[in-house]
This record gives C-alpha cells, sequence and structure tokens, in this order.
C-alpha cells in the first residue's frame, strides 16, 4: 500500500539529512528528483534573479532555488520567487507567493502540467514558466483548484512585457531576457 508523503514527515527528513547528497523536492506528497541546473537554465533563472531583485529591493523578498510550503503535501524549489517580506521567517517557508517562475529547459512538460496544477492549488496568482528552447514565457494567472483560468504566451520579438500585478511598476521586457542569450 502507498501513501503520500506529508510535509512535515518530509521536512523531517530533510532536517536529520536523509537527502544531503540528493536533490528531491516534496510534489503532491511524492518525491521528484530534480535534474542539476544546466548552463542555460542558470543562466535565466539568475537573469531574472538579478532583474528582480534590482526592482523589488525593500519591498518584497526574491529568494532563487530554493523550497516554498506548497498545496497538498508539497514543497516544491521554484527557479525564483517572490514573496511578502512578513513571511521571511526562520522558522518556516514562504507560503503566500506574489510570483513563482520556473526556467524550462528539459522540464517544460512536467513544469507546463504538474507544477502548474500545484502552484494555481497553492493559490500563487502568477505562474511564469521562461521556455528557453522557444524564447517565449508562458504565463499564468487566475488561479483554481484545478488550474490557472488564464493562460498565454508571450515571445520574443513581440515587443512585449512581463508585469506583476502585485506590482504593477515592475515590467520585464521579454526581448531584453532572451536578447541577451548566451552562445552555445
Amino acid at each position: 500500500m502507498r501513501r503520500p508523503l506529508k510535509r512535515h514527515e518530509f521536512e523531517r527528513l530533510v532536517e536529520l539529512g536523509a537527502f544531503a547528497d540528493e536533490r528531491v523536492e516534496l510534489i503532491f506528497g511524492e518525491l521528484i528528483t530534480m535534474s542539476p541546473p544546466g548552463a542555460l537554465h542558470l543562466y535565466y533563472s539568475v537573469w531574472l534573479l538579478n532583474q528582480l531583485f534590482a526592482r523589488l529591493q525593500g519591498r518584497a523578498c526574491v529568494q532563487g532555488h530554493s523550497p516554498i510550503r506548497g498545496a497538498d503535501e508539497s514543497e516544491p524549489e521554484p527557479d525564483v520567487c517572490v514573496y511578502p517580506t512578513a513571511e521571511h521567517r526562520p522558522d518556516r517557508l514562504p507560503e503566500h507567493c506574489y510570483l513563482v517562475v520556473e526556467v524550462a529547459d528539459s522540464s517544460r512538460a512536467f513544469d507546463l502540467g504538474t507544477k502548474a496544477r500545484l502552484y494555481a492549488r497553492t493559490g500563487v496568482p502568477d505562474y511564469w514558466c521562461v521556455d528557453v528552447r522557444r524564447n517565449a514565457v508562458i504565463v499564468h494567472s487566475d488561479p483554481t483548484f484545478v488550474g490557472y483560468g488564464t493562460v498565454a504566451t508571450v515571445a520574443q520579438g513581440e515587443g512585449a512585457i512581463l508585469t506583476l500585478p502585485a506590482f504593477p511598476d515592475v515590467v520585464i521586457e521579454v526581448d531584453a531576457l532572451f536578447g541577451r542569450r548566451p552562445t552555445p
């Protein structure tokens, strides 16, 4: 008989060092092995982190490749997360996020399927999936218990911008994001 791993069990196992040599995240009660990030994945993650740090300093917390408390016995590790400063505490993980970003290289199907459902169920109002192979960002908004009500793709070359509804003055130009693409 199988049963989902509970978040508190997972957190205790992490404290005990059970996954010291592994990269795993808890998704809907299951341990999911995370691939090591490649250069392209890290490039876009760091670029977005730097942009959001600069624009949100003192107004919100920005973290990268760190766990958050998710719905349904989940503790995902998004590539980028923006959350209220009040949730930056030493005794618990952030739970209410303004924005979560996953950089999709080899993980596109998982990020657009399972991760999108998880973030919607968690109540994340804005989820961006940065598709580095297609030079596009799939923007998810209007979360429900079963998924996002609004999903739109914005691509390089369209002059599109990404905004955070919680911070309307924060603008990321899609062309700037993909225009700095490193040469392979």
